[in-house]
């Protein structure tokens, strides 16, 4: 849990310092790239990846976000935690917005309206 942490923050700030441009996309990618290495047992909670999700779509890396989307989604449901259901689903259809699978793209944003819709009803 606490590796899991480190990775968190060192990603968040490596994804700051090539937003500001302190480092450059290669520098970027090759960081990136260690976190692919995280064990998934390291992974128990839909929060641990939003971070690496959105760097690798950032990236482009859309072949490796693909099954770590959806595995974020499937925890997500498991634990029915409502925000990270809504962002895992909107990450899914920006993948499949990129990929130029317009259909695709359009039924997770229509799943995270209606799970807001039902947390406005809670």
């Amino acid at each position: 849990e606490q590796n899991v942490a480190i990775f968190q923050r060192r990603l968040s700030s490596l994804e700051a310092a090539l937003e500001r441009g302190d480092i450059d996309q290669a520098r970027f990618e090759e960081a990136l790239g260690a976190y692919a290495h995280v064990p998934e047992s390291w992974r128990q909670h839909s929060t641990q990846f939003s971070g690496h999700a959105l760097a690798l779509l950032e990236t482009g890396r859309l072949e490796e976000l693909a099954p770590l989307a959806q595995r974020w989604l499937e925890l997500a449901e498991e634990e029915k935690n409502r925000a990270q259901q809504i962002f895992a689903h909107r990450t899914l259809a920006a993948l499949a917005s990129r990929q130029g699978r317009a259909e695709a793209a359009e039924e997770p944003p229509a799943r995270a309206e209606a799970l807001q819709a039902t947390g406005a009803a809670d």
